[in-house]
């Protein structure tokens, strides 16, 4: 008979693993039932992540070396968006169903969904963090160019 202590702890590691094989099963159902070959969740963020990557382009496109020169914090900002962006997406390809109507590789991406979570989480959030940024730095060029605009 197990301590009281160690009964717990394996009964604890038990709950565990049926929640983790439930979340497994449930995304690689998800995953067979879409065209994609990934979660509602991948499939749409991976659609944000690649507007993000567009408009992380454009930005640097777009800048002159006169703006890269007054506004270089909005080019590096553009510059770390698009690196991440590309990170992010080739992250979210490499955890899609090869075959979406293939259990098995359903079964397989779920598991790689579940395994690169945590990475994919910091790389959203510092994704966001950089969009936030970009969106200031946007708010004050306009503001600056509205000011210069009535002033003259």
């Amino acid at each position: 008979m197990l301590p009281p202590l160690d009964a717990l702890s394996v009964a604890a590691a038990v709950v565990q693993f049926v929640d983790f094989g439930a979340e497994i099963i449930s995304a690689a159902k998800e995953i067979c039932d879409s065209a994609e070959g990934a979660t509602q969740r991948n499939s749409t963020l991976k659609i944000s992540v690649i507007d993000m990557e567009d408009l992380s382009k454009r930005l640097k496109t777009s800048s002159s070396d006169v703006q890269v020169q007054h506004y270089p914090s909005l080019f590096r900002l553009a510059e770390t968006s698009e690196k991440l962006s590309g990170k992010l997406i080739d992250l979210l390809k490499k955890i899609e169903a090869k075959n979406p109507t293939s259990r098995g590789h359903a079964f397989i991406a779920a598991i790689k969904a579940k395994l690169e979570d945590g990475k994919m989480k910091g790389l959203q959030e510092r994704l966001d963090e950089c969009r936030k940024q970009i969106g200031l730095e946007l708010q004050s060029l306009t503001r600056c160019a509205m000011i210069f605009s009535l002033s003259n």
